[in-house]
Formats: C-alpha cells, structure tokens, sequence
C-alpha cells in the first residue's frame, strides 16, 4: 500500500509539474500573441505617430506614384530639351531679331517653359526623394546655421545673428511650404 501511496503521490506531483509547464506556456504564448497584435498597427495609426513626430504623415511613394512622378519627369525633360533647342535657334538667328518685332517676348516665353520645366523636375525629384530625406537635408542646413548663430551671438554680432535668426525662419517656412506642396503634410 506504501508503495502504490509512493507512486500516486510521485504521479500526482509530475501532473502538477505538467500541468504548471504547460499553463505557463499557454500565458507565454497568449503574452506573445498580445505583444503582436500591439506591433500590428492600423495604417492611420502609423500616420498619427509619423505626424506627430515629425510633422507629417506620408513619407514615402507607392511605387505607382513613382513611376508616374518618372515619366513626369521625361516629359518634363523633353520640353525642356525642345524649349533649349528652339532658344538656340532664335538666338543663332540674327536676321530673325531685326526683322521680327516679337523676337524679344518669343526669347523670354522659351526661357520661362524652360524655367517651368526646371522646377517640375525639381518638384518629381522631391515627391521621389520622400519627406524623411526633404527633412534630413532641411535640417542639416537649419543646423549648419544654428553654428553660424551660436558663434554671431558668441562674438556680439548682433546685426549678423539677427539676419542668420531671419534665415533661418524663412527656411522653415519654405520647407512647410515644399512639404505641404508635395503633399507630404
């Protein structure tokens, strides 16, 4: 009788132990499956957090906007071409500006598609480059004129700390502007 009393009381003993194993498993893998559910966020989530940290929500193209941003691009760039052709063609040509009395105002229309055509380029490039590497670079150009402030004011140049302070605010204005611009707010 000892010995069966012996063996069900061992028998007991590694069921508890099992079953404190497997209960405790069980939580491991419920925590496990919460903690993901907590890292699997909602899109808009991901966006209000962007947001607030860095001020904007969308950092980044589809690649179908890519695309479109590229052949954008190669538009862009074949007006320009055509446009700069057209300009040498006028210019080149010395017996148009004495005979025609619009070459002037044809010469400066060139100019400003070709201008056009620079800035829609720029503007594609930008939308490619994405918000984070617009923000990198306006930062690293804002702190490279904090430097600039700390050693004015450090030296007592007023006059120069209050152009640099004015600078800087119109950067940052202007990067607002770029980034809303581009749809990035």
């Amino acid at each position: 009788m000892k010995r069966n009393s012996i063996l069900t009381a061992i028998a007991l003993a590694a069921l508890v132990v099992t079953w404190n194993a497997l209960d405790r498993h069980e939580g491991e893998a419920a925590e496990m499956k919460r903690q993901e559910q907590r890292r699997v966020r909602s899109r808009e989530d991901i966006e209000r957090e962007t947001r607030e940290k860095f001020g904007f929500a969308r950092h980044f193209l589809s690649p179908e906007e890519q695309s479109r941003a590229i052949q954008t691009i190669k538009l862009n760039l074949s007006e320009y071409e055509r446009d700069t052709k057209a300009l040498q063609d006028e210019l080149e040509g010395k017996d148009r500006k004495l005979k025609d009395p619009d070459w002037r105002k044809k010469v400066n229309a060139l100019n400003l598609s070709r201008s056009n055509s620079i800035a829609s380029i720029q503007e594609q490039c930008d939308r490619i480059k994405g918000a984070f590497q617009l923000r990198t670079e306006h930062m690293n150009g804002i702190d490279e004129l904090k430097r600039i402030l700390e050693i004015a004011k450090k030296e007592e140049a007023k006059e120069t700390a209050k152009h640099v302070e004015e600078l800087i605010e119109k950067k940052k204005e202007l990067y607002t502007t770029a980034v809303r611009k581009l749809g990035f707010d």
